[in-house]
Protein backbone atom coordinates (compact mmCIF):
# COMPACT_ATOMS: atom_id res chain seq x y z
CA UNK A 1 0.00 0.00 0.00
CA UNK A 2 3.09 2.51 0.60
CA UNK A 3 4.33 1.64 -2.21
CA UNK A 4 1.20 2.07 -4.29
CA UNK A 5 0.75 5.49 -2.69
CA UNK A 6 4.58 7.11 -3.66
CA UNK A 7 3.75 5.22 -6.91
CA UNK A 8 0.78 7.58 -7.77
CA UNK A 9 2.50 10.95 -5.80
CA UNK A 10 5.45 10.42 -8.04
CA UNK A 11 2.80 9.85 -11.50
CA UNK A 12 0.98 12.78 -10.12
CA UNK A 13 4.21 14.92 -9.92
CA UNK A 14 5.90 13.97 -13.42
CA UNK A 15 2.05 14.52 -14.75
CA UNK A 16 2.07 18.47 -13.02
CA UNK A 17 5.89 19.00 -14.35
CA UNK A 18 4.54 17.71 -18.25
CA UNK A 19 1.23 20.26 -18.07
CA UNK A 20 3.71 23.32 -16.42
CA UNK A 21 6.06 22.47 -19.98
CA UNK A 22 3.50 21.67 -22.46
CA UNK A 23 0.45 23.14 -21.30
CA UNK A 24 0.66 26.33 -19.29
CA UNK A 25 3.90 27.03 -20.60
CA UNK A 26 6.03 28.36 -17.82
CA UNK A 27 9.09 30.14 -17.74
CA UNK A 28 12.22 27.31 -17.35
CA UNK A 29 12.77 29.16 -13.90
CA UNK A 30 9.43 28.46 -12.44
CA UNK A 31 9.45 25.10 -13.84
CA UNK A 32 13.21 24.29 -11.93
CA UNK A 33 11.44 26.17 -8.85
CA UNK A 34 8.68 23.96 -8.96
CA UNK A 35 10.16 21.00 -9.39
CA UNK A 36 12.49 21.59 -6.64
CA UNK A 37 9.47 21.98 -3.93
CA UNK A 38 7.80 18.83 -5.78
CA UNK A 39 11.17 16.67 -5.04
CA UNK A 40 11.93 17.67 -1.65
CA UNK A 41 8.29 17.73 -0.71
CA UNK A 42 5.93 15.56 -2.90
CA UNK A 43 2.72 15.65 -1.44
CA UNK A 44 2.71 18.91 0.20
CA UNK A 45 4.10 20.32 -3.13
CA UNK A 46 1.30 18.56 -5.06
CA UNK A 47 -1.10 20.55 -2.92
CA UNK A 48 0.99 23.91 -3.02
CA UNK A 49 1.13 23.93 -6.63
CA UNK A 50 -2.43 23.44 -6.52
CA UNK A 51 -3.52 26.05 -4.77
CA UNK A 52 -0.97 28.80 -5.61
CA UNK A 53 1.08 27.53 -9.22
CA UNK A 54 -2.02 26.83 -11.60
CA UNK A 55 -2.49 29.36 -14.30
CA UNK A 56 -5.64 31.36 -15.23
CA UNK A 57 -7.98 29.07 -17.15
CA UNK A 58 -8.98 29.81 -20.98
CA UNK A 59 -12.72 30.77 -19.70
CA UNK A 60 -11.15 33.76 -16.68
CA UNK A 61 -8.99 35.14 -19.16
CA UNK A 62 -11.66 35.59 -22.14
CA UNK A 63 -14.06 36.61 -19.68
CA UNK A 64 -11.51 39.45 -18.30
CA UNK A 65 -10.61 40.38 -21.68
CA UNK A 66 -14.30 40.57 -22.93
CA UNK A 67 -14.78 43.00 -19.81
CA UNK A 68 -12.48 45.66 -21.69
CA UNK A 69 -14.02 48.68 -22.92
CA UNK A 70 -13.70 48.86 -26.58
CA UNK A 71 -16.37 51.47 -28.07
CA UNK A 72 -15.73 52.84 -31.47
CA UNK A 73 -14.90 55.93 -30.13
CA UNK A 74 -12.27 55.19 -27.71
CA UNK A 75 -10.23 52.37 -30.46
CA UNK A 76 -10.91 55.61 -33.53
CA UNK A 77 -8.52 58.00 -30.83
CA UNK A 78 -6.08 54.78 -30.25
CA UNK A 79 -5.89 54.18 -34.28
CA UNK A 80 -5.41 58.02 -35.00
CA UNK A 81 -2.75 58.53 -32.40
CA UNK A 82 -0.84 55.61 -33.19
CA UNK A 83 -1.27 57.51 -37.21
CA UNK A 84 0.08 60.76 -35.90
CA UNK A 85 2.92 59.55 -33.71
CA UNK A 86 4.14 57.35 -36.96
CA UNK A 87 3.60 60.33 -39.40
CA UNK A 88 5.23 62.64 -36.72
CA UNK A 89 2.06 64.77 -37.24
CA UNK A 90 1.47 64.64 -33.37
CA UNK A 91 2.43 67.82 -31.43
CA UNK A 92 5.37 66.89 -28.74
CA UNK A 93 6.59 68.62 -25.84
CA UNK A 94 10.56 67.67 -25.64
CA UNK A 95 10.52 65.53 -23.17
CA UNK A 96 7.80 63.49 -25.20
CA UNK A 97 9.27 64.14 -28.30
CA UNK A 98 12.82 62.18 -26.54
CA UNK A 99 10.19 59.60 -25.42
CA UNK A 100 8.58 59.40 -28.56
CA UNK A 101 9.62 55.36 -28.69
CA UNK A 102 8.19 54.70 -25.43
CA UNK A 103 5.25 56.36 -26.08
CA UNK A 104 4.49 54.42 -29.17
CA UNK A 105 5.38 51.06 -27.28
CA UNK A 106 3.41 51.40 -24.38
CA UNK A 107 0.33 52.84 -27.14
CA UNK A 108 0.89 49.58 -29.16
CA UNK A 109 0.92 46.91 -26.39
CA UNK A 110 -1.51 48.34 -24.19
CA UNK A 111 -3.52 51.18 -26.05
CA UNK A 112 -2.51 53.57 -23.79
CA UNK A 113 -3.46 56.88 -25.27
CA UNK A 114 -0.73 59.46 -24.85
CA UNK A 115 -3.05 62.36 -23.27
CA UNK A 116 -0.77 66.14 -22.40
CA UNK A 117 -3.36 68.03 -20.44
CA UNK A 118 -2.97 66.47 -17.02
CA UNK A 119 -2.36 68.22 -13.50
CA UNK A 120 -0.66 65.93 -11.09
CA UNK A 121 0.83 65.90 -7.10
CA UNK A 122 2.63 63.71 -5.59
CA UNK A 123 2.08 62.19 -2.52
CA UNK A 124 4.93 60.72 -0.53
CA UNK A 125 3.25 60.29 3.24
CA UNK A 126 0.25 58.29 3.75
CA UNK A 127 -1.80 60.49 5.59
CA UNK A 128 -0.76 63.92 3.28
CA UNK A 129 -2.60 61.27 0.56
CA UNK A 130 -5.17 60.38 3.27
CA UNK A 131 -6.28 63.83 3.91
CA UNK A 132 -6.70 64.91 0.56
CA UNK A 133 -8.01 61.73 -0.75
CA UNK A 134 -11.11 62.27 2.78
CA UNK A 135 -11.20 65.84 1.35
CA UNK A 136 -12.05 64.80 -2.52
CA UNK A 137 -14.82 62.21 -1.01
CA UNK A 138 -17.11 65.05 1.22
CA UNK A 139 -16.61 67.48 -2.19
CA UNK A 140 -18.19 64.72 -4.35
CA UNK A 141 -21.64 65.02 -6.20
CA UNK A 142 -21.67 62.62 -9.27
CA UNK A 143 -19.99 59.27 -8.61
CA UNK A 144 -17.06 57.62 -6.57
CA UNK A 145 -15.12 54.67 -8.10
CA UNK A 146 -12.77 52.92 -5.99
CA UNK A 147 -10.26 50.19 -6.60
CA UNK A 148 -7.85 48.68 -3.63
CA UNK A 149 -5.40 45.62 -2.98
CA UNK A 150 -6.06 46.08 0.46
CA UNK A 151 -8.66 48.47 2.40
CA UNK A 152 -8.37 47.55 6.32
CA UNK A 153 -11.08 47.78 7.99
CA UNK A 154 -8.84 49.80 11.34
CA UNK A 155 -8.82 53.05 12.47
CA UNK A 156 -7.62 54.25 8.63
CA UNK A 157 -9.75 51.71 6.74
CA UNK A 158 -13.13 52.53 8.83
CA UNK A 159 -12.71 56.19 8.60
CA UNK A 160 -13.03 55.89 4.65
CA UNK A 161 -15.81 53.34 4.54
CA UNK A 162 -17.56 55.89 7.37
CA UNK A 163 -17.23 58.71 4.55
CA UNK A 164 -18.45 56.29 1.64
CA UNK A 165 -21.49 55.49 3.53
CA UNK A 166 -22.36 58.82 3.95
CA UNK A 167 -22.03 59.71 0.52
CA UNK A 168 -23.91 57.24 -0.09
CA UNK A 169 -26.59 57.84 1.82
CA UNK A 170 -26.84 61.17 0.20
CA UNK A 171 -27.41 60.13 -3.31
CA UNK A 172 -23.65 59.57 -4.67
CA UNK A 173 -22.86 56.58 -6.64
CA UNK A 174 -20.30 54.92 -4.69
CA UNK A 175 -18.50 51.34 -6.31
CA UNK A 176 -16.27 50.14 -4.22
CA UNK A 177 -13.98 46.91 -5.37
CA UNK A 178 -11.47 45.16 -3.15
CA UNK A 179 -9.21 42.20 -3.19
CA UNK A 180 -10.38 39.20 -1.49
CA UNK A 181 -6.76 38.37 -0.58
CA UNK A 182 -5.43 41.47 -0.34
CA UNK A 183 -8.39 42.90 2.17
CA UNK A 184 -8.58 39.03 3.64
CA UNK A 185 -8.71 40.36 7.26
CA UNK A 186 -11.33 43.04 6.65
CA UNK A 187 -14.40 43.21 8.31
CA UNK A 188 -17.43 42.52 5.45
CA UNK A 189 -19.92 43.82 7.42
CA UNK A 190 -18.30 47.19 7.19
CA UNK A 191 -18.69 46.83 3.63
CA UNK A 192 -22.53 45.24 3.85
CA UNK A 193 -23.41 48.44 5.94
CA UNK A 194 -22.17 50.85 2.40
CA UNK A 195 -24.48 48.30 0.68
CA UNK A 196 -27.52 49.15 3.09
CA UNK A 197 -26.84 52.88 2.74
CA UNK A 198 -27.20 52.75 -1.29
CA UNK A 199 -23.42 51.70 -2.33
CA UNK A 200 -22.17 48.91 -4.71
CA UNK A 201 -19.09 46.43 -3.15
CA UNK A 202 -17.49 43.70 -4.62
CA UNK A 203 -14.43 41.04 -4.18
CA UNK A 204 -12.17 40.20 -6.97
CA UNK A 205 -11.92 36.20 -7.01
CA UNK A 206 -14.12 35.88 -4.57
CA UNK A 207 -13.19 33.38 -2.27
CA UNK A 208 -15.05 29.60 -3.35
CA UNK A 209 -18.45 28.90 -1.57
CA UNK A 210 -18.37 31.83 0.46
CA UNK A 211 -15.04 30.25 2.67
CA UNK A 212 -12.67 33.47 2.81
CA UNK A 213 -9.43 31.06 3.10
CA UNK A 214 -10.35 28.66 0.60
CA UNK A 215 -9.67 30.99 -2.80
CA UNK A 216 -8.65 29.14 -5.99
CA UNK A 217 -7.42 32.31 -7.24
CA UNK A 218 -5.33 32.97 -4.36
CA UNK A 219 -1.91 33.66 -6.71
CA UNK A 220 -3.76 36.25 -8.62
CA UNK A 221 -4.35 39.37 -7.19
CA UNK A 222 -5.29 42.93 -7.99
CA UNK A 223 -2.84 44.77 -6.46
CA UNK A 224 -4.34 47.96 -8.62
CA UNK A 225 -4.78 51.54 -6.11
CA UNK A 226 -7.68 53.79 -8.12
CA UNK A 227 -10.14 55.91 -7.18
CA UNK A 228 -12.28 58.22 -9.82
CA UNK A 229 -14.56 60.68 -8.53
CA UNK A 230 -17.00 62.81 -10.18
CA UNK A 231 -14.95 61.67 -13.58
CA UNK A 232 -12.54 63.92 -12.94
CA UNK A 233 -10.34 63.46 -10.07
CA UNK A 234 -8.13 60.34 -9.97
CA UNK A 235 -5.80 59.04 -7.44
CA UNK A 236 -3.30 56.29 -8.21
CA UNK A 237 0.19 54.93 -6.80
CA UNK A 238 1.45 52.56 -4.41
CA UNK A 239 -0.11 53.39 -1.38
CA UNK A 240 -3.11 51.12 0.26
CA UNK A 241 -5.57 51.80 3.12
CA UNK A 242 -4.46 50.98 6.33
CA UNK A 243 -2.46 52.11 9.48
CA UNK A 244 0.56 50.90 8.29
CA UNK A 245 0.66 52.77 5.28
CA UNK A 246 -0.33 55.69 7.28
CA UNK A 247 3.25 55.24 9.45
CA UNK A 248 0.93 54.66 12.45
CA UNK A 249 2.39 51.09 12.73
CA UNK A 250 5.43 51.84 15.01
CA UNK A 251 7.18 48.17 14.06
CA UNK A 252 7.13 49.08 10.32
CA UNK A 253 7.88 52.37 10.19
CA UNK A 254 8.59 55.13 8.66
CA UNK A 255 6.49 53.80 6.25
CA UNK A 256 7.85 55.62 2.75
CA UNK A 257 5.49 55.44 -0.50
CA UNK A 258 4.53 57.20 -3.15
CA UNK A 259 1.33 58.05 -4.99
CA UNK A 260 -0.35 60.76 -7.03
CA UNK A 261 -3.25 62.92 -7.40
CA UNK A 262 -4.30 63.31 -11.21
CA UNK A 263 -6.80 65.85 -12.71
CA UNK A 264 -7.02 65.96 -16.77
CA UNK A 265 -7.61 63.50 -19.25
CA UNK A 266 -5.68 60.50 -18.03
CA UNK A 267 -8.51 60.24 -15.21
CA UNK A 268 -10.62 58.42 -18.39
CA UNK A 269 -8.01 56.05 -18.75
CA UNK A 270 -7.96 55.60 -15.01
CA UNK A 271 -11.77 55.43 -14.86
CA UNK A 272 -11.79 52.41 -18.04
CA UNK A 273 -9.28 50.44 -15.80
CA UNK A 274 -11.46 50.28 -12.64
CA UNK A 275 -15.05 49.86 -14.78
CA UNK A 276 -12.80 46.98 -16.76
CA UNK A 277 -12.36 45.31 -12.96
CA UNK A 278 -15.55 46.73 -11.66
CA UNK A 279 -17.68 44.95 -14.25
CA UNK A 280 -15.87 41.58 -13.99
CA UNK A 281 -16.51 41.38 -10.86
CA UNK A 282 -19.70 43.12 -9.86
CA UNK A 283 -22.79 41.00 -10.96
CA UNK A 284 -25.42 43.20 -10.05
CA UNK A 285 -25.80 45.86 -12.82
CA UNK A 286 -27.36 45.84 -16.30
CA UNK A 287 -23.34 47.86 -18.04
CA UNK A 288 -25.32 49.40 -20.94
CA UNK A 289 -24.01 52.35 -23.04
CA UNK A 290 -26.13 54.57 -20.70
CA UNK A 291 -24.25 53.31 -17.65
CA UNK A 292 -20.89 53.25 -19.11
CA UNK A 293 -21.34 56.75 -20.68
CA UNK A 294 -22.19 58.48 -17.27
CA UNK A 295 -18.22 57.85 -15.96
CA UNK A 296 -16.51 59.90 -18.92
CA UNK A 297 -16.44 63.96 -19.33
CA UNK A 298 -14.15 66.02 -21.02
CA UNK A 299 -11.81 67.02 -17.73
CA UNK A 300 -13.04 70.18 -16.72
CA UNK A 301 -9.04 71.38 -15.32
CA UNK A 302 -6.38 71.18 -17.74
CA UNK A 303 -3.03 70.93 -16.83
CA UNK A 304 0.41 70.68 -18.57
CA UNK A 305 1.49 67.27 -17.64
CA UNK A 306 1.91 64.29 -20.32
CA UNK A 307 1.21 60.82 -19.11
CA UNK A 308 -0.11 57.43 -20.36
CA UNK A 309 -1.78 54.70 -17.90
CA UNK A 310 -0.37 51.21 -18.50
CA UNK A 311 -1.86 48.21 -17.03
CA UNK A 312 -0.94 44.69 -17.09
CA UNK A 313 -2.24 41.34 -15.53
CA UNK A 314 -2.02 37.40 -15.80
CA UNK A 315 -5.32 37.66 -18.56
CA UNK A 316 -2.77 39.08 -21.24
CA UNK A 317 1.07 37.42 -21.90
CA UNK A 318 2.61 40.84 -23.10
CA UNK A 319 3.95 41.96 -19.40
CA UNK A 320 3.01 45.46 -20.46
CA UNK A 321 4.89 47.64 -17.28
CA UNK A 322 7.34 45.44 -17.18
CA UNK A 323 8.21 45.87 -20.79
CA UNK A 324 7.75 49.84 -20.77
CA UNK A 325 9.89 50.15 -17.74
CA UNK A 326 12.71 47.88 -19.72
CA UNK A 327 11.94 50.37 -22.24
CA UNK A 328 12.76 52.61 -20.09
CA UNK A 329 15.87 51.52 -18.85
CA UNK A 330 17.52 50.95 -22.12
CA UNK A 331 16.73 54.32 -23.30
CA UNK A 332 18.73 56.20 -19.86
CA UNK A 333 21.33 58.24 -20.93
CA UNK A 334 22.81 59.10 -17.19
CA UNK A 335 20.91 57.70 -14.63
CA UNK A 336 18.30 55.72 -13.20
CA UNK A 337 16.87 54.91 -9.80
CA UNK A 338 14.42 52.52 -9.06
CA UNK A 339 12.82 52.36 -5.76
CA UNK A 340 10.89 48.92 -4.98
CA UNK A 341 9.84 47.10 -1.70
CA UNK A 342 11.16 43.73 -3.27
CA UNK A 343 13.41 43.16 -6.00
CA UNK A 344 13.21 39.96 -7.45
CA UNK A 345 13.34 40.81 -11.17
CA UNK A 346 13.44 38.38 -13.93
CA UNK A 347 16.49 37.85 -16.19
CA UNK A 348 15.18 40.59 -18.82
CA UNK A 349 14.94 43.36 -16.54
CA UNK A 350 18.22 42.55 -14.46
CA UNK A 351 20.34 42.10 -18.06
CA UNK A 352 18.87 45.61 -18.78
CA UNK A 353 19.68 47.18 -16.02
CA UNK A 354 23.43 45.79 -16.33
CA UNK A 355 23.68 46.34 -19.85
CA UNK A 356 22.82 50.11 -18.89
CA UNK A 357 25.45 50.28 -16.16
CA UNK A 358 27.93 48.62 -18.64
CA UNK A 359 27.07 51.57 -20.85
CA UNK A 360 28.09 54.01 -18.43
CA UNK A 361 24.55 54.66 -16.68
CA UNK A 362 24.70 55.78 -13.18
CA UNK A 363 22.29 53.33 -11.12
CA UNK A 364 20.65 53.08 -7.81
CA UNK A 365 18.10 50.74 -6.58
CA UNK A 366 16.56 51.98 -3.19
CA UNK A 367 15.42 49.15 -1.25
CA UNK A 368 13.70 49.08 2.22
CA UNK A 369 16.34 48.11 5.66
CA UNK A 370 13.07 46.57 7.38
CA UNK A 371 11.30 43.33 5.88
CA UNK A 372 8.12 43.05 5.97
CA UNK A 373 8.12 39.14 4.31
CA UNK A 374 11.71 37.66 5.70
CA UNK A 375 11.30 35.00 2.50
CA UNK A 376 11.22 37.75 -0.21
CA UNK A 377 13.47 40.33 1.59
CA UNK A 378 16.16 37.67 1.45
CA UNK A 379 15.53 37.10 -2.21
CA UNK A 380 15.65 41.03 -2.80
CA UNK A 381 18.92 41.18 -0.81
CA UNK A 382 20.44 38.40 -3.57
CA UNK A 383 19.20 39.97 -6.62
CA UNK A 384 20.64 43.10 -4.89
CA UNK A 385 23.62 41.58 -4.12
CA UNK A 386 23.98 40.49 -7.74
CA UNK A 387 23.31 44.14 -8.82
CA UNK A 388 26.67 45.48 -6.90
CA UNK A 389 28.60 43.14 -9.27
CA UNK A 390 27.65 44.80 -12.10
CA UNK A 391 28.09 48.62 -10.90
CA UNK A 392 24.57 49.28 -9.41
CA UNK A 393 24.72 51.55 -6.18
CA UNK A 394 22.10 49.61 -3.58
CA UNK A 395 20.75 51.84 -0.79
CA UNK A 396 18.84 50.51 2.47
CA UNK A 397 15.74 53.24 3.11
CA UNK A 398 15.61 53.40 6.86
CA UNK A 399 12.25 52.50 7.80
CA UNK A 400 10.14 50.67 5.32
CA UNK A 401 9.92 51.95 1.58
CA UNK A 402 6.94 50.73 -0.47
CA UNK A 403 7.46 53.15 -3.26
CA UNK A 404 7.09 51.75 -6.60
CA UNK A 405 8.99 54.50 -9.14
CA UNK A 406 11.45 54.29 -11.77
CA UNK A 407 13.09 57.66 -12.89
CA UNK A 408 14.97 57.92 -15.87
CA UNK A 409 17.65 60.83 -16.50
CA UNK A 410 16.28 62.64 -13.73
CA UNK A 411 13.38 63.41 -15.92
CA UNK A 412 10.71 60.53 -17.23
CA UNK A 413 9.35 58.56 -14.61
CA UNK A 414 6.88 55.90 -13.74
CA UNK A 415 5.15 55.74 -10.49
CA UNK A 416 2.35 52.94 -9.72
CA UNK A 417 1.31 49.80 -8.17
CA UNK A 418 4.21 47.50 -10.17
CA UNK A 419 6.81 46.05 -8.11
CA UNK A 420 10.18 45.08 -9.67
CA UNK A 421 9.32 41.08 -9.25
CA UNK A 422 8.27 38.66 -10.89
CA UNK A 423 4.65 38.20 -9.34
CA UNK A 424 4.04 41.87 -10.14
CA UNK A 425 5.29 41.57 -13.79
CA UNK A 426 3.54 38.28 -14.81
CA UNK A 427 0.90 37.30 -11.51
CA UNK A 428 -1.03 40.41 -10.32
CA UNK A 429 -3.02 42.62 -12.01
CA UNK A 430 -1.20 46.16 -12.03
CA UNK A 431 -1.53 49.87 -13.38
CA UNK A 432 1.27 52.29 -13.58
CA UNK A 433 1.64 56.35 -14.89
CA UNK A 434 4.47 56.86 -17.09
CA UNK A 435 4.60 60.88 -16.63
CA UNK A 436 6.34 62.65 -19.18
CA UNK A 437 7.48 65.89 -17.53
CA UNK A 438 10.51 67.78 -16.44
CA UNK A 439 9.03 69.06 -13.37
CA UNK A 440 7.33 65.92 -12.61
CA UNK A 441 10.39 64.40 -12.56
CA UNK A 442 12.50 67.30 -11.16
CA UNK A 443 10.20 66.44 -8.16
CA UNK A 444 10.92 62.43 -8.12
CA UNK A 445 14.61 63.10 -8.28
CA UNK A 446 14.69 65.12 -5.09
CA UNK A 447 12.41 62.85 -3.47
CA UNK A 448 14.57 59.90 -4.31
CA UNK A 449 17.89 61.99 -2.99
CA UNK A 450 15.80 62.58 0.23
CA UNK A 451 15.28 58.93 0.14
CA UNK A 452 19.22 58.34 -0.46
CA UNK A 453 20.37 60.63 2.39
CA UNK A 454 18.26 58.23 4.93
CA UNK A 455 19.59 55.34 3.43
CA UNK A 456 22.29 52.88 4.58
CA UNK A 457 24.69 52.23 1.51
CA UNK A 458 25.36 48.23 0.73
CA UNK A 459 28.09 47.16 -0.89
CA UNK A 460 29.97 43.87 -1.84
CA UNK A 461 31.82 44.60 1.10
CA UNK A 462 28.84 44.67 2.90
CA UNK A 463 27.33 41.03 1.58
CA UNK A 464 30.45 39.96 2.93
CA UNK A 465 30.37 40.57 5.98
CA UNK A 466 27.02 39.13 6.53
CA UNK A 467 26.74 36.30 8.99
CA UNK A 468 26.70 32.75 7.59
CA UNK A 469 23.18 32.70 8.55
CA UNK A 470 22.11 35.08 6.35
CA UNK A 471 24.24 34.22 3.32
CA UNK A 472 22.69 30.61 3.63
CA UNK A 473 19.22 32.28 3.30
CA UNK A 474 19.82 34.76 1.01
CA UNK A 475 21.54 31.98 -1.54
CA UNK A 476 18.57 29.37 0.03
CA UNK A 477 15.43 31.59 -0.72
CA UNK A 478 16.71 32.65 -4.43
CA UNK A 479 16.22 29.14 -5.44
CA UNK A 480 12.39 30.12 -5.17
CA UNK A 481 12.43 33.52 -6.77
CA UNK A 482 11.01 32.45 -9.55
CA UNK A 483 7.65 31.43 -7.96
CA UNK A 484 7.59 34.19 -5.14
Amino acid sequence: MYWIAIGVILFLNVLLVITMVFLERKSPQSILSWVLILTIFPLVGFLFYAVLGGSLSFKTRKMLKQKRLQSSEFQDIITKQKLLIDTGNISLRDIEQENKQLIRHNLLVDNAVLSQNNKIEIFTRGQDMFKSLIKDIENAKKSINMCYYILATDKTGSLLIKKLIQKASEGVEVNLLIDAVGSLHSKRKQFLNLVRAGGRYAEFFPPAFGFRLFNLKINYRNHRKIVVIDNQIGYTGGMNIRDDHMSLDKHISPWIDMHIKVQGSAVIDLQKTFLRDWRFSYKGTDFNDNYLNRFFEKPEVVGTSGMQIVCSGPDDDEHQIKQGLIKMIMSAKSSIILQSPYFVPDDSFLEALKIASNSGVDISIVLPSIPDRKIVYYTTLSYAQEATKFGAKVYLREGFIHSKCLLIDGKTVSIGSCNADNRSFKLNFEINSFIYDEKIGKQVLDICNKDIENSVYVDKIWFKNLSLMKKFQINIFRLFSAIL
